[in-house]
C-alpha cells in the first residue's frame, strides 16, 4: 500500500496577521533587550537623544545599504539569485496584502525592536566585556546568525550589523540615528 499525501500547502497569511505577529515577535525581541539591559546594568535610555541633524544621517546612512540592496538585486551569482528565490516563494507572498503604510509600519517594528536589542545591548554589552571591535564583531555575527535564510543572507546580514555598528558608533552611539537607518533600509527593501 502506498499512502497518498498531498503536498501541505504554504498558509496564507492575511494582512491583520502579518501585522500582528510583527508586533509580536519584534515587540518580544525589544522585550528582551529591555530585560537584558536592566539585568546585565546597562543604561538603556541614555542611548537616546533627539537630533534632528542625527536624524537625518540616519536615514543617510541607509542610502549605501539600499545601493548594496540594488546591487545585489541585480546580481545574477548563484548566492543572490537563491536569496531572491527564497524571497520570492517564501516573504513576498505573505506581505503581498499589505498596504505601503503597513509596510513602513513592518520596516519601524523592525528598526527600532532589533537596533534595541543588537546595538543598544549586546554590541554594547560586549563592548563592556571586551574590547569595541570586538563587540561590535560579536554583536554583528549574533545579528547575521539570527538571520540565517541561506549562508549568503547570514553574511550580508553580519555585513549590515557591522556597518550598523559603525553607525552607531559614528553617531556618538545614539541609538535613535541607528534605528532610523535600518528601518528605512527595510522600508526600501
Amino acid at each position: 500500500d502506498t499512502l497518498d499525501i498531498e503536498p501541505v500547502k504554504q498558509q496564507a497569511f492575511g494582512r491583520s496577521s502579518i501585522l500582528w505577529m510583527t508586533f509580536v515577535v519584534e515587540g518580544s525581541l525589544a522585550a528582551i533587550a529591555i530585560g537584558l539591559a536592566f539585568w546585565l546594568g546597562i543604561p538603556l535610555w541614555e542611548t537616546f537623544r533627539w537630533n534632528p541633524r542625527e536624524l537625518g544621517l540616519g536615514v543617510a546612512a541607509a542610502i549605501p545599504m539600499i545601493g548594496v540592496l540594488f546591487v545585489a538585486a541585480r546580481s545574477q551569482l548563484a548566492p543572490f539569485v537563491r536569496i531572491r528565490e527564497l524571497l520570492d516563494e517564501g516573504l513576498l507572498p505573505r506581505l503581498k496584502p499589505c498596504t505601503l503604510v503597513d509596510l513602513m509600519f513592518l520596516a519601524i517594528m523592525a528598526g527600532v525592536c532589533e537596533e534595541l536589542l543588537f546595538r543598544t545591548v549586546v554590541q554594547q554589552y560586549f563592548e563592556n566585556l571586551t574590547e569595541p571591535i570586538w563587540g561590535l564583531l560579536l554583536a554583528s555575527v549574533v545579528f547575521g546568525f539570527l538571520h540565517c535564510v541561506s549562508w549568503m543572507y547570514a553574511l550580508l546580514t553580519f555585513v549590515a550589523g557591522v556597518y550598523l555598528g559603525l553607525v552607531w558608533w559614528a553617531i556618538e552611539k545614539n541609538s535613535l540615528p541607528v534605528m532610523v537607518t535600518h528601518a528605512v533600509y527595510d522600508w526600501v527593501a
